[in-house]
């Protein structure tokens, strides 16, 4: 290791910063494995897979003397959060002026208090104080500069801004019309009753998206548990000469594994038919047990329950020939 003097400007804080590692390990939670980022030091733009996708963290952006310093603070991040928070966290970082990064690097705990009530007179959003807060908890862990362990709990009293998390519900933004939910039911029908009809005129990008789309609507589950439906958690059987689909996904966000409960779902009858041939369409690519029948790279998690239903919304009716 060869550690290096940090001097913030206009501050007698000066932080001994442990040299980077040759490679850094992080989980990729989408994909359940670990992933490795090779010479994160000599590196400026580090590729980082979050949600079944590549995003590029470039440090090109940040001033050349606290390039270290945020490289540090984003391998820290990598080993304690998922990749996905640590993609906002960065993304949010780039939306402050240098010199309020420069004002929490220079911080120290006697001068915190003052530093903070600057910030929060600036505007920054949530999630931009939230990531200017990482930093400092990043100095505590880490023991860096005048910072400590024992700061934990002071720095946890630090207030972020005011947000209404349920905005969006009281507006009745994330909400479908009755038109909307209509038209998607409709679709579905549709897409069902072709598989049984003409199965040979549905490619496996439609099933597969009409399946995703589906997913969300009937159960309301997240891309993540949507993205890990295995071909083991698909169970299939005749019930009175009608096929019967039950799905079993997993419980996300859980403090613990232990919580991770099993979310046993039934397809709707009507529907079922859309997942007995993605069933089967599965198993004819060789696909079994643990692989996932719902793997589809050409959608990102945000596309999947996003443009999507945005597109299927927007056909109106003109898959039956209509206006």
């Amino acid at each position: 290791m060869n550690p290096q003097l940090i001097h913030s400007a206009n501050s007698d804080n000066f932080i001994w910063l442990p040299d980077l590692p040759s490679r850094i390990r992080y989980f990729d939670d989408f994909n359940e494995c670990y992933v490795s980022i090779e010479n994160p030091k000599g590196l400026n733009i580090w590729e980082v897979i979050a949600g079944g996708k590549v995003s590029r963290l470039d440090f090109n952006c940040h001033p050349p003397k606290d390039i270290l310093l945020i490289k540090s603070w984003v391998a820290f991040l990598l080993v304690t959060l998922a990749p996905t928070t640590v993609i906002f966290r960065f993304a949010s970082l780039l939306r402050v002026s240098p010199v309020d990064v420069d004002l929490i690097i220079s911080s120290t705990p006697k001068t915190i208090l003052s530093a903070w009530r600057t910030l929060n007179s600036r505007g920054y959003s949530c999630l931009e104080i939230s990531s200017l807060k990482s930093i400092l908890n990043f100095f505590a862990y880490c023991n860096l500069g005048q910072w400590s362990s024992a700061n934990n709990a002071f720095l946890s009293t630090l207030p972020l801004p005011a947000q209404d998390k349920y905005a969006s519900v009281r507006t009745g933004d994330v909400f479908l019309s009755v038109h909307e939910e209509a038209q998607l039911v409709e679709h579905f029908d549709y897409m069902a009753q072709m598989i049984q009809t003409q199965s040979n005129l549905i490619t496996i990008n439609e099933l597969t998206a009409v399946s995703i789309l589906l997913c969300s609507y009937q159960f309301g589950l997240r891309p993540m548990q949507i993205s890990k439906l295995q071909m083991r958690d698909v169970r299939i059987w005749d019930e009175d000469g009608q096929p019967s689909v039950h799905l079993t996904f997993r419980m996300i966000k859980q403090r613990s594994e232990r919580k991770s409960f099993p979310l046993l779902r039934r397809v709707k009858h009507e529907w079922a038919p859309l997942f007995v041939e993605l069933h089967r369409r599965a198993i004819q690519n060789g696909l079994s047990g643990a692989d996932r029948i719902l793997d589809f790279p050409r959608f990102s998690r945000q596309l999947i329950m996003s443009e999507i239903t945005k597109r299927k919304l927007n056909e109106r009716h003109q898959i039956y020939g209509r206006v």
